[in-house]
C-alpha cells in the first residue's frame, strides 16, 4: 500500500528531525528509578582464570569480593549493606541449630535413590503448579534432607541445585525472603549456571 509507505517515511523524518534538535554536546541526565526501587550496579565476573579464590575468615561477618569465587562454608555471596561479597549465613546457621536429627516429614515416604529424589522433585513441582505451595516446600525439603544427610548418594550437583532453586521460588511465593535467599545462594554454590 503506497499510503502506508508514505506514512512510514513521514514518521522516520519526524524522528530524524527530533534527534537533530537535541544538542549533541548536552549531557544526558541519568534516569531516576521508579519510587520504591533502587538502582543496582551490574558486576560481571572476570574472565581471568588466575584470580585467587576469596578465603573467608570464619570469625569475620563480611569479606568483600567483586566476583563469586566458589562456595564458602557458612557464608552466602550477595550484595548487602557493606557491598558485594561473602556474608555470614545467619539464616542457614539458625536453621542448622533447629534441625532435629529425626527425619523431617515422616509422612512423606521416598525411595532412598536418585529415582526417589526425582519423584520428590516432580511431585513438588506438580503441587506447586496446583497452588499447594506449603506441600511443595515439604516435598523439596524432604528430598534435600535425603541428599544432604547422605541418605542418598551420587546425586548430581545440578539436581541438588535445582531442588534448592525450586524451593527458593516456593519461598518467594510465600514472601519468605530470607529462606529464599539462603536457597538461592546454595543453588548457585552447587551450580553457578543455575540462574533460574
Amino acid at each position: 500500500d503506497p499510503n502506508s509507505n508514505k506514512e512510514g517515511v513521514e514518521l522516520k523524518q519526524k524522528i530524524t528531525d527530533q534527534l537533530k534538535k537535541k544538542s549533541p554536546t548536552a549531557k544526558a541526565e541519568p534516569s531516576q528509578p521508579v519510587p520504591g526501587f533502587k538502582r543496582m550496579q551490574i558486576v560481571e565476573a572476570s574472565d581471568d582464570e588466575d584470580e585467587e579464590p576469596v578465603k573467608v575468615d570464619s570469625a569475620a561477618d563480611f569479606k568483600p569480593s567483586k566476583t563469586f569465587t566458589g562456595a564458602q562454608r557458612g557464608f552466602v555471596f550477595k550484595l548487602g549493606p557493606k557491598g558485594l561479597g561473602y556474608y555470614k549465613d545467619v539464616v542457614g546457621k539458625a536453621q542448622e541449630g533447629k534441625q532435629e536429627p529425626n527425619e523431617p516429614y515422616p509422612e512423606i515416604k521416598l525411595e532412598h535413590s536418585r529415582q526417589g529424589i526425582e519423584k520428590a522433585k516432580n511431585e513438588a513441582n506438580s503441587l506447586f503448579s496446583k497452588g499447594k505451595v506449603d506441600e511443595a516446600i515439604k516435598w523439596f525439603s524432604k528430598a534435600l534432607w535425603l541428599v544432604e544427610s547422605k541418605k542418598v548418594k551420587d546425586i548430581p550437583a545440578d539436581l541438588h541445585s535445582i531442588l534448592h532453586s525450586n524451593r527458593a521460588f516456593a519461598h518467594i511465593k510465600q514472601q519468605k525472603w530470607s529462606e529464599a535467599e539462603s536457597d538461592c545462594s546454595k543453588a548457585l554454590a552447587l551450580n553457578s549456571n543455575n540462574t533460574k
